[in-house]
């Protein structure tokens, strides 16, 4: 097999960093470990951030339509045995997305959608857009779920034969785990932890259904029962409702004692997650949480919503259910130090190396 990673030759078609979030972090990280495996990875990079690096990285300039047609010609040309399209939703890629398949001509086309409301979006949508989505879903080799629901969705939803559907978590293990916070932050959280006992952290995008405001709600109603102030870490990526975002940050900014950074590096979030007591992932819907497992691989205790496949070690409650989330938070603090002791016989795998093997598969079994 080694041989054969080190003729394997993958396009990544998708963000990367900057800016910082699920995806583009994802696919930071795959790269990397494909081409340190041997393979031959480069990036279609779709967003227009100043700072990326080139190279291996191919970025797109121009406007949607202009970025369409560089892709399609990309395609065309390409010698990448495997393209692999990573998106959070279908969005524009329903328009044209079965025209890209069609360019990469002998290449095995893999995709993987990040969101978890890809289901919750297909059933609220309109008759023409499901067949649409359909149509575009069916046109690919094979298709990465992300949790369990997603591979019931494929199945029996969409129509694919589960032999073209494989269940790979997105999280990708980081290349350390020894990380060195910038010492302006650490000096913040120093400060902060001098006058509040908890620390927790929250992240996600500035929208309604990551839970922010049940997780205020949930920390005022511990602040009552404990009689002391709860230390609070905001990270917010990418997208925003601006009117959520102002509503929200009037909220936190009551509240005090809370720090808030947007947008940080994958290093700088991984370090404030270490120096966190305990990580809260409130979701009203999600794929799986990436977040979640890099706070277990880190070894800092994590509650969070039921609402799909959590990595083992996490403790759940009940989605939306803000008494039950203080009751499970109040039941990590309680009994913290013999919770944190369990994460470390907590064995993660390592997802990059089955998405490496399952390339190697597609092309063995020649499934284009």
């Amino acid at each position: 097999m080694n041989d054969a990673i080190q003729n394997l030759r993958v396009l990544l078609v998708g963000g990367y960093p900057p800016p910082y979030g699920g995806v583009t972090v994802h696919i930071q990280r795959l790269q990397h470990y494909l081409n340190r495996a041997g393979a031959n990875c480069l990036v279609l990079n779709q967003f227009r951030s100043e700072g990326q690096p080139s190279g291996n990285i191919i970025n797109l300039s121009g406007g949607r339509l202009a970025q369409y047609f560089k892709m399609r010609a990309l395609l065309t040309r390409t010698d990448a045995q495997i393209i692999h399209f990573h998106f959070s939703k279908l969005g524009n890629f329903l328009i044209g997305g079965r025209h890209l398949i069609k360019a990469a001509g002998k290449a095995i086309c893999v995709a993987t959608c990040h969101s978890g409301q890809l289901a919750v979006e297909f059933a609220h949508r309109h008759k023409f857009y499901r067949l649409a989505a359909i149509d575009l879903i069916r046109a690919f080799d094979h298709l990465i779920a992300v949790n369990p629901q997603q591979v019931e969705f494929y199945t029996k939803v969409i129509g694919i034969e589960a032999i073209r559907v494989s269940l790979i978590p997105t999280f990708i293990l980081p290349e350390s785990s020894q990380i060195e916070l910038p010492q302006a932050m650490l000096n913040k959280v120093t400060a902060l932890r001098k006058c509040c006992r908890w620390i927790l952290m929250v992240s996600g995008y500035l929208l309604p259904y990551y839970g922010f405001d049940l997780f205020l709600e949930a920390v005022a109603n511990l602040e009552r029962l404990y009689h002391a102030k709860f230390g609070l870490i905001f990270i917010f990526y990418t997208k925003a409702d601006e009117n959520y975002r102002q509503l929200l940050l009037a909220k936190i900014e009551k509240h005090g004692c809370s720090l808030v950074y947007e947008n940080i590096k994958p290093n700088d979030f991984l370090g404030l997650l270490q120096q966190s007591d305990l990580f809260v992932r409130p979701t009203l819907a999600d794929s799986f949480g990436v977040s979640v497992a890099e706070a277990l691989y880190l070894g800092t205790p994590v509650v969070a919503s039921d609402v799909c496949a959590r990595q083992e070690g996490a403790v759940l409650f009940r989605s939306g259910d803000v008494q039950d989330l203080v009751a499970k938070i109040r039941a990590v603090i309680e009994n913290y130090a013999n919770i944190k002791a369990t994460l470390t016989e907590i064995n993660l795998p390592n997802n990059a190396e089955q998405l490496l093997a399952l390339y190697y598969e597609l092309i063995k079994q020649g499934e284009k």
